[in-house]
């Protein structure tokens, strides 16, 4: 898919991500986006974009794991490797556990089991919490755009395997 195609055919699913900060709710946006602008298949769209959806949600671990670093940093709390390591592998737990929807809703369910493998007190997230809003607007348009990417992705290698000629696995009827 050409890069300005990509662009404007995500625009309006970043738009929807932008305001809502909710990748379910911007899935209606993406499939017609795929499906009707970039010409993927039904087959790649109805599976792929859902599962991304609810489940790919790529910058939830880093931003998490960077609010731990910085409240760890305001709070002058020094964080060595094994700290850093445990609490990216929990925020990605966490995170691929979580729901694509508004961050306040999971906010406290996802943060604090990371703050305390951390050791980072948890009252900071009352300060935390109130100016969320503003990153995860950035985070679900860029989740939304890698979606689609994902789905583009999908679509390309479907077709490269129907292509080269590997063989569907055959259906008997009865079995």
């Amino acid at each position: 898919v050409g890069l300005l195609r990509f662009i404007r055919a995500a625009a309006p699913a970043q738009s929807i991500a932008f305001s809502t900060r909710s990748s379910v709710a911007t899935l209606p946006a993406m499939i017609s986006a795929c499906e009707q602008q970039l010409h993927l298949s039904r087959a790649v769209t109805s599976v792929t974009l859902p599962l991304a959806a609810s489940m790919f949600r790529i910058c939830g671990p880093m931003a998490s794991l960077t609010a731990a670093i910085y409240a760890a940093h305001v709070l002058g709390i020094p964080l060595g490797t094994p700290q850093l390591v445990t609490g990216g592998l929990i925020a990605i737990i966490m995170i691929a556990a979580g729901a694509g929807v508004p961050g306040e809703i999971t906010f406290f369910a996802v943060y604090v089991p990371i703050f305390n493998s951390m050791g980072i007190p948890i009252e900071i997230l009352a300060l935390i919490v109130a100016v969320f809003a503003i990153p995860d607007m950035f985070n679900t348009v860029a989740n939304v755009t890698m979606d689609m990417a994902a789905a583009a992705l999908v679509a390309r290698l479907a077709n490269r395997r129907v292509l080269i000629g590997t063989p569907a696995p055959e259906v008997v009827p009865g079995e």
